[in-house]
């Protein structure tokens, strides 16, 4: 009798133990990506019939990039190319070559950023660290965007503030007498949510004048009055 007992004893045992294994485990569930791009109005990316590729905070972190042209390159499968500095790489969509500058439309919170020359946009005016998510539409945007949108649109969306009050500050050193200082301050209240975060690079470079002083600032203030309505200045 005492040898049935401590046998069911460890089935209860071991039973017990592999429920609670199994309870244990977590995994992270990834939502549906909201875009606007394609349309200029909030849907789900499987609900486009648009070639878009969206790129998340997570992602831009993940990457080590510096610039919004170098994580087009490595998480969008986009050519991008420089004659002197970062500052005025070229970003290839569809193959438009050196006239790439007048046919890919690049927005900043839908707002237009192209140059009205032949410069193209400025990259660095926008750091990877306050950016949200990139959507890259691929093909012809002119019914929508106008000019600037044949080969396709870079629509930057800016990260908003959230939770409470809450503030970073940040220094690098680098190789080339590189430096970086970074601060960041976010946080929203009731409807009204508020986030800046202002950078300062500079860099003497690898090469012969590729010198390069940045220093940037984005601020941005956000009223939800209501579920389907945002108001906002950046």
């Amino acid at each position: 009798m005492k040898k049935i007992f401590f046998g069911v004893a460890a089935v209860m045992i071991i039973s017990v133990s592999f429920v609670y294994a199994d309870t244990d485990k977590s995994e992270d569930v990834e939502l549906e990506k909201i875009v606007v791009t394609p349309t200029r109005m909030e849907q789900y990316d499987y609900e486009s019939t648009s070639n878009v590729t969206v790129i998340g905070s997570r992602e831009i972190k993940s990457s080590g990039a510096r610039n919004v042209s170098a994580v087009l390159e490595q998480k969008a499968g986009i050519n991008a190319y420089n004659n002197s500095s970062d500052k005025t790489n070229k970003v290839d969509i569809r193959g438009f070559a050196d006239t790439v500058v007048n046919n890919v439309l690049v927005l900043i919170d839908g707002r237009k950023v192209n140059s009205i020359d032949m410069s193209g946009p400025d990259w660095l005016q926008i750091p990877v660290e306050s950016i949200e998510r990139v959507e890259v539409l691929r093909g012809a945007g002119s019914v929508l965007y106008g000019d600037n949108a044949v080969g396709g649109v870079i629509n930057i969306i800016t990260k908003k503030g959230t939770g409470k009050f809450s503030g970073r500050l940040g220094t690098m050193l680098g190789s080339y007498k590189t430096r970086q200082d970074d601060i960041e301050v976010q946080g929203s209240e009731d409807k009204i949510s508020y986030y800046l975060y202002s950078k300062y690079y500079e860099t003497e470079g690898y090469r012969a004048n590729s010198a390069l002083l940045s220093k940037d600032i984005n601020a941005k203030i956000d009223f939800d009055p209501a579920d389907l309505l945002s108001l906002g200045i950046s």
